[in-house]
């Protein structure tokens, strides 16, 4: 016993050497230096849809429309060149299609910042009725804590929105953007108690990096921080079927820096 012991004494010392030696010469292991190397870009989770629609946890919710996972050179607009799949959302007509996530990331402290970040793509028909469509949300029922609307728009352009609405009232970031076009979409919220958080949003064109929109200050009070769905909830009234949205690169960040936006795709190290 006495020499077996002396014998993994032995092994552990050389383990120990052979760490340290590795940490002096730049490479430790990743285990020892994950959190150091990766503060700032780190996510808490994230969904870029590489092996299916479902590998990381989301969860298909409603399924009276298809959403469809397809690469990225079938989609229209101009992707990021490492994103290889994106979720296609085939619009219907007052029918909903949509996956949802729940717990998949750490719930914020008081104090702590939520960050939240996907791409999408309008390509809906000229003149489509969505109806406010608002399928990306934050949860199912009311109280809702935000959500953003999708409107059909023309051929070029479509409105987008974000609200917390249910706190809000009408005060919401309107935009008119660009069709056909890879637009990135960051919310963020601050926890401010058990059940309140103070919520911003941006909308950025991923195709040329350009800041489209903002707002700040949105008031929340529910406690779904760790709940999320994005598709098409076929709102009423609606006058078409065809065209799609897509959706790609979706991540979640908890921090305690209020401008640790996540930012394009791919966060390297993590995300690719």
């Amino acid at each position: 016993m006495t020499q077996l012991s002396s014998r993994k004494k032995r092994l552990f010392a050389i383990l120990q050497l052979a760490v340290l030696a590795a940490v002096a010469g730049g490479a430790a292991p990743r285990s020892l230096c994950h959190r150091e190397e990766d503060r700032g870009r780190r996510l808490d989770w994230f969904e870029d849809f590489r092996l299916s629609l479902t590998d990381r946890g989301l969860q298909l919710f409603a399924t009276n429309a298809p959403i469809n996972r397809i690469p990225t050179s079938a989609a229209t607009g101009t992707w990021p060149s490492q994103l290889t799949h994106v979720a296609e959302n085939v619009y219907v007509a007052e029918m909903n299609a949509a996956y949802q996530a729940q717990n998949l990331w750490p719930a914020p402290a008081v104090g702590q910042y939520l960050f939240g970040r996907m791409l999408l793509n309008n390509s809906l028909p000229s003149g489509a009725n969505t109806g406010g469509d608002h399928g990306f949300q934050s949860n199912v029922f009311h109280p809702i804590l935000w959500f953003w609307r999708i409107w059909g728009g023309d051929a070029d352009s479509f409105t987008l929105e974000f609200t917390t609405w249910d706190n809000s009232g009408t005060r919401e970031l309107q935009l008119d953007v660009p069709k056909d076009r890879v637009l990135r979409l960051e919310w963020r919220a601050q926890r401010t108690g058990t059940s309140t958080a103070t919520v911003a949003a941006r909308v950025y064109n991923n195709e040329t990096g350009a800041l489209l929109g903002e707002i700040t200050g949105l008031g929340q009070s529910a406690a779904h921080f760790r709940e999320f769905l994005f598709g098409m909830s076929g709102q009423a009234p609606t006058n078409f079927n065809g065209g799609s949205v897509y959706w790609g690169a979706l991540a979640f960040r908890v921090s305690d820096t209020a401008n640790d936006w996540i930012g394009p795709y791919p966060v390297a190290g993590v995300e690719r």
